[in-house]
């Protein structure tokens, strides 16, 4: 898991039930994570490099449409193959770090948001309902918003460990 997803999708409950289905897809270098509800809600979360990889193996899982689809970053390896997700499929909601990237890559992703119409939400501290299963969203911190490196905590703030 990389430190934007732990980031950004830090907290997994599913209510209710044990049912909620996490598939690690096998994209080659990069991430791409299918979260399903038990009650057929799916989010996806990063989509590894390359378009058609991503996009054949949801079809092969059987998955129409994505209610929340989460860019944790804008490296290649994590959005490359979201380009295609919003041009295939029927998607809900659009999530990134809202941290702006200055390459071709990510701009053409963000031209692809706007031309699909798919509603972007702000990565702001909320828990996000996918049926049953509620997402935890813990922001960037604003010194990551303003391009401050993304692997070392501010010598102003101290690191913090879960209780």
């Amino acid at each position: 898991m990389t430190f934007w997803t732990a980031l950004l999708l830090s907290t997994l409950t599913a209510v209710d039930t044990p049912a909620v289905s996490i598939t690690f897809l096998d994209v080659g270098q990069g991430d791409a994570t299918l979260i399903a509800s038990p009650d057929g809600k799916r989010a996806l979360v990063d989509a590894g490099r390359a378009t058609w990889d991503v996009v054949g193996m949801l079809q092969v899982w059987g998955v129409d449409t994505l209610d929340l689809v989460v860019a944790t970053h804008a490296d290649m390896d994590h959005i490359g193959g979201l380009d295609g997700v919003l041009y295939e499929l029927p998607i809900r909601y659009y999530m990134d770090n809202g941290v702006p990237h200055t390459t071709r890559e990510y701009r053409e992703l963000m031209d692809m948001v706007e031309w699909s119409g798919v509603p972007y939400l702000a990565a702001t501290a909320r828990t996000i309902a996918l049926g049953r299963v509620s997402l935890r969203v813990l922001p960037p911190w604003p010194e990551a918003r303003s391009g401050w490196g993304c692997l070392r905590w501010p010598s102003s703030r101290p690191a913090t460990t879960a209780p």
